[in-house]
């Protein structure tokens, strides 16, 4: 189960289209997004099915995880997108909660929380965003930085393929067999 907090109602939005254009079929996985701004219930009956992804804003996605809605003890990836963004609008404590909770949950459950990928993407790293990463993270951290100079930006394990595709399904499919693999 992957969890994915985004700073807008548009940004979820737009990470749970996606995800769905990445599936061969719309049984293959769920996704659900938890924004505000739209009818609750409907997403708590989404939700109620056992989602794969879930991808929210961090008000919306505390609403169901203290009503009990959201369980996170099988949580095993936790994405914040924009996390700079996030900061800037001042849901560092949500997130602070929300990773909490996930780690409440999970050890109850006789899970470590050290077990959970934890993965942030920022357009910039400011010294708020480095405490962040020293307090979720372990110390065995990546990171890659696509601003830097060319010789830093990717450690030398990683390696780089282009794949031509013809047309954008080729490349949605690609991209979801390439994510399962």
């Amino acid at each position: 189960r992957v969890l994915v907090l985004c700073p807008t109602r548009e940004l979820a939005l737009q990470t749970e289209e996606q995800a769905n254009l990445l599936r061969h079929t719309p049984s293959e996985f769920q996704v659900v997004a938890c924004v505000g701004g739209m009818p609750r219930f409907k997403q708590q009956m989404r939700l109620e099915k056992q989602a794969d992804l879930v991808v929210g804003t961090p008000g919306r996605l505390l609403d169901f995880i203290s009503s009990g809605v959201l369980k996170l003890d099988q949580v095993d990836t936790i994405i914040f997108d924009e996390v700079d963004t996030m900061l800037d609008m001042g849901f560092r404590a949500d997130m602070n909660t929300i990773m909490d909770k996930v780690a409440e949950q999970l050890s109850e459950n006789g899970r470590e929380p050290s077990t959970v990928q934890f993965v942030m993407f920022s357009a910039t790293i400011p010294p708020q965003i480095r405490e962040m990463v020293d307090s979720f993270m372990k110390e065995d951290r990546l990171f890659v930085d696509m601003s830097g100079s060319v010789t830093k930006m990717l450690p030398k394990n990683i390696t780089h393929y282009l794949v031509e595709t013809d047309s954008d399904d080729q490349r949605i499919r690609l991209a979801g067999d390439l994510l399962r693999q």
